[in-house]
């Protein structure tokens, strides 16, 4: 640190001590397993603001002294350490407050915890977060930059050499144009608010993780917008990497054409009925997510009276996980979101069993905060529905590009990567 030569004698030595004790923890060989990780973590933090506490409460000390001549220097140094007390004060914050969902992606992860969690909490957690973007505003990435973090994170985008046209990979589809292909959200991201948040039990969303996202085809998007598309676990869901697949749930819409080759092959939405999500790379999307639009789908799919759905959709126990057996939803919530928006039909007991959580409090304490949190997020969901609500931070090129009627360059480009993007893997 270049301000420790301003500190006083007796503050050098307090400082150096707690320094030794903070090193002799970040030195030491990080746990490889999540929770023992961020409870590590959060001890390097509270070790290092001790540290910089010390150093401020000196550094006031020898402000007060008339005779001091190091004025400048002392409100530079309590400048440069409060910025930087803030910044692990937040982390220390957001840690606290959301250590569930971040343990979830650590251990979802392919890669180490430490390089994990470097990933995770300061792109998905720190700087996502609106109070962290404020706090952390020369670190944070401009929402037009999302789309690059997602290809980046799946692997999704390239050139293709046979076309002048850039490609981006639909997770559905394969290759096709990027003016076709948008970063969807799978929750969108005008459902963000603290409300979710409690439902998530977590306290916040971070809906604009690039764990957030899949690469899809507009009309496939539009599907999946609609509830008429759902993706489940294929096989299971502690998989890792997890693999998924799309049920049609909308038989209305079956024979309808998706997509039509160059040579005229037609793809319609009952041949992506059962289709496992194509990645290529390790990546995955958060279960969390999958599992909330997965819930919105069912309860409209029950809602509008579509046939067959228990045929469809295995048992719910296909969410269960031994690594999260306290689910992804709060389940007081979900049961009364289902009543707001299914009425008398109830979300399936096997799918809350497997995917919803109980709260360990007595159900007195938490009945307004449930009351709550299902009417501000039915709202959202049936604003979504109707259109008057719209995912107003997208933030993706694609997004845009894909309103536009694609030249023809594109169109036969795009033919040509759908066209291997439908085979089976």
């Amino acid at each position: 640190n270049p301000h420790v030569s301003l500190l006083s004698a007796a503050g050098y030595e307090k400082t150096s001590s707690l320094k030794r004790k903070a090193s002799e923890l970040s030195d030491s060989s990080p746990p490889r397993t999540a929770g023992a990780f961020l409870q590590w973590r959060l001890l390097c933090i509270g070790a290092d603001l001790e540290v910089l506490e010390a150093m401020l409460i000196d550094f006031k000390e020898s402000m007060k002294d008339p005779s001091a001549t190091e004025k400048e220097g002392f409100e530079k140094a309590t400048e440069d350490i409060t910025a930087l007390q803030a910044d692990l004060e937040r982390e220390l914050v957001i840690l606290n407050k959301n250590k569930t969902l971040i343990r979830e992606d650590l251990e979802d992860s392919t890669i180490g915890v430490e390089e994990s969690y470097v990933e995770d909490v300061y792109n998905t957690w720190l700087l996502a977060n609106e109070e962290g973007q404020r706090v952390f505003r020369s670190k944070a990435t401009p929402r037009k930059k999302f789309r690059p973090q997602v290809a980046k994170y799946l692997g999704s985008e390239q050139g293709v050499p046979s076309t002048a046209v850039q490609q981006t990979f639909c997770q559905i589809l394969g290759w096709q144009p990027n003016q076709v292909v948008n970063c969807a959200h799978i929750v969108p991201f005008c459902f963000d608010s603290q409300e979710l948040a409690y439902m998530f039990g977590s306290g916040d969303t971070a809906l604009k993780s690039v764990r957030n996202s899949l690469f899809l085809n507009s009309i496939i998007e539009k599907g999946f917008d609609n509830g008429w598309v759902a993706i489940i676990p294929d096989g299971s869901v502690e998989r890792t990497p997890a693999e998924w697949k799309t049920v049609l749930l909308n038989d209305a819409i079956r024979k309808d054409v998706v997509f039509t080759n160059s040579d005229n092959f037609h793809v319609r939405w009952q041949d992506n009925h059962g289709r496992r999500i194509q990645f290529r790379n390790d990546n995955r999307p958060a279960r969390r997510y999958l599992y909330f639009r997965y819930a919105m789908a069912h309860l409209k799919a029950t809602k509008s009276g579509w046939p067959d759905l228990d045929k469809k959709v295995p048992s719910g126990t296909i969410w269960a996980s031994p690594d999260k057996p306290s689910g992804y939803l709060r389940k007081s919530a979900v049961q009364l979101l289902a009543k707001r928006i299914g009425g008398d039909k109830p979300f399936p007991s096997d799918v809350l069993k497997s995917g919803a959580f109980e709260d360990t409090e007595p159900s007195s304490h938490r009945k307004f905060d449930d009351i709550s949190a299902t009417i501000e997020v039915s709202y959202r969901i049936k604003g979504y529905d109707t259109k008057k609500l719209r995912d107003d931070d997208e933030d993706d090129e694609g997004s845009e590009k894909g309103k536009e009627e694609p030249t023809a360059e594109v169109e036969q480009a795009g033919h040509k990567g759908s066209e291997g993007g439908a085979e089976e893997d």
